[in-house]
């Protein structure tokens, strides 16, 4: 038993823990690894996350250019706070913009919440298992180009903010 527990063999199963510990987190850091557990930001591509829609309002069709990607959660307070900030902003600008909003709750949880705060937008679900990383934080905002890399992110707060200084329009011309 001393054996077993003699200070050699103490300092060898620490060196053993400390290895198999960087061992692991390297893999965890490593380009790649784990990406659907990492929050999208600037240059990361959306194209391969797998959205239900539940339906298509009028005119929802995509026209090719920049996509506003709204993400709530019917029972966030901060969702509940921002919604007015965002029908206003769909109201105002939003015919400018390809928008849809999306929530990893049901689609019809989703739908009744959105139509609840006046957005007239195409709602879409997606898996939260397969996709976790992009529903994680609400409200937020993410404008994609047409192949779904993302331009801009950030709080849902600051819509104007993300989407101003852009100048990108649904038919995908630069300016105003």
């Amino acid at each position: 038993m001393r054996r077993l527990f003699g200070n050699q063999n103490w300092v060898i199963g620490l060196i053993l823990l400390a290895f198999l510990q960087l061992l692991a987190m390297g893999f965890r850091l490593r380009p790649g690894a784990g990406s659907s557990d990492r929050w999208p930001t600037v240059g990361d591509t959306l194209s391969g996350i797998p959205f239900r829609q539940l339906h298509s309002p009028e005119g929802g069709q995509s026209q090719g250019g920049a996509t506003l990607i709204l993400v709530f959660h019917s029972r966030c307070g901060h969702c509940s706070e921002v919604a007015p900030l965002w029908a206003g902003w769909i109201t105002e600008t939003g015919s400018d913009w390809d928008v849809f909003a999306v929530s990893a709750e049901p689609l019809d949880s989703a739908e009744a919440f959105a139509k609840k705060q006046g957005w007239p937008v195409e709602i879409a679900g997606v898996d939260a298992s397969l996709a976790h990383a992009l529903t994680a934080r609400t409200p937020w905002v993410y404008v994609v180009d047409e192949g779904g890399v993302v331009l801009s992110e950030g709080y849902g707060g600051r819509i104007a903010e993300i989407t101003e200084g852009l100048g990108i329009r649904r038919s995908g011309v630069s300016g105003r």
